[in-house]
């Protein structure tokens, strides 16, 4: 059985077991506000209605900012795909799909999913907090669970929506991917702290392999290559080399400090035969360990690609987006709004999509 088959199994067996358990105590769950949807979609919902507040009414407006800096980048980028794809433009593709299980897997899909769920909970409770500073009602907040994705929803009254003035209607609707920037902008900036810019983790070894053989061990950093910092451009150019040659690797090992190795790479050999991956700062690893380092180094990226992805997302005009309702507005003409949906649509498939 594949990796997409095994979690596959087990997001219906989970699937499963919820739907018996939800069968057998349904008037529980149900008191509780917990109702489950064509057996894949578990949803908890509550009252609730945040205080307005006079000094974020006259803030919202620049919600607007982040808004359409989200806009212009989805369609920067996306349009880069397409061309890319078509090998109309040089480089690679920006933008790739990433899909729970498939290219997110372990424990990297458990850090997807808190990212996830705290971006999703923001997003929905600026919406929220946006709404009552303009006097708009809002009537639950609920959280669910899709198939194997978490989100988190606000409920504004859409009566009182529809009547409330244009400011109003676009500083809600844009605050949610605004607040998606500002955390997006926020993870970067902790990634740039935390991130060593020379080092690497060996995460496993190929056994037989010039670092094998050496005594590299996975868990080591590899710090320095003949008194170079390491990066992972130095060690290919290395390593791609027609021509023998010896290489003094200067490893950390946490807890036990630095050790020198000395490997002789052939000439027809162009690899070291290690797994390695981006560290954390090494000032980081001594405080608080290697291996919670890592967990906080990976929800940080995965915090802001998270944030950055929905903010895109939720910008852009594709009907059931913020984006999309946000077009409604603007523009009075539904034909020209459905227009430019359904092409902003038909852009997002194209640059996601192989061909």
């Amino acid at each position: 059985m594949n990796g997409i088959s095994m979690f596959l199994f087990y997001v219906l067996s989970f699937w499963l077991v919820v739907n018996i358990f939800y069968m057998l105590f349904r008037g529980v769950f149900e008191k509780k506000g917990i109702k489950i949807y064509y057996g894949l979609a578990l949803v908890y919902r509550k009252p609730y209605s945040p205080r307005s507040s006079r000094v974020l009414n006259k803030l919202s407006p620049l919600w607007l900012i982040p808004f359409i800096l989200s806009l212009i980048i989805f369609y920067l980028s996306m349009t880069n795909n397409i061309l890319v794809k078509l090998h109309i433009a040089p480089g690679r593709e920006s933008v790739r799909l990433l899909i729970p299980g498939v290219n997110i897997t372990g424990v990297e899909l458990l850090y997807f999913a808190l990212a996830v769920f705290i971006a999703a909970i923001i997003h929905e409770l600026s919406h929220a907090y946006t709404a009552r500073s303009h006097g708009l009602k809002t009537k639950n907040i609920g959280f669910a669970l899709l198939l194997f994705i978490p989100i988190a929803f606000v409920e504004v009254d859409e009566e009182e929506m529809s009547k409330a003035p244009l400011k109003a209607k676009i500083s809600t609707l844009a605050a949610g991917p605004g607040s998606n920037v500002l955390l997006g902008l926020l993870a970067m900036l902790l990634f740039f702290i935390m991130a060593s810019p020379y080092g690497l983790l060996v995460e496993a070894v190929e056994p037989g392999g010039l670092a094998d053989q050496a005594g590299i061990r996975s868990g080591m950093i590899l710090y320095q290559v003949n008194n170079t910092p390491v990066t992972i451009d130095l060690l290919h150019d290395i390593m791609s080399s027609n021509k023998s040659t010896m290489l003094m690797i200067k490893v950390y090992e946490p807890g036990r400090g630095f050790k020198v190795y000395n490997i002789s790479k052939p000439a027809a050999t162009h690899l070291l035969g290690v797994y390695l991956r981006p560290i954390p700062r090494i000032e980081l690893i001594n405080v608080i360990g290697l291996q919670p380092a890592l967990a906080l180094y990976s929800i940080v990226v995965w915090f802001y690609i998270v944030n950055i992805s929905l903010a895109l997302i939720n910008a852009a005009p594709i009907f059931v987006s913020d984006g999309g309702r946000l077009i409604y507005e603007v523009v009075r003409d539904k034909r020209i709004a459905s227009a430019i949906n359904t092409l902003t649509l038909i852009i997002l498939v194209l640059a996601l999509v192989p061909f």
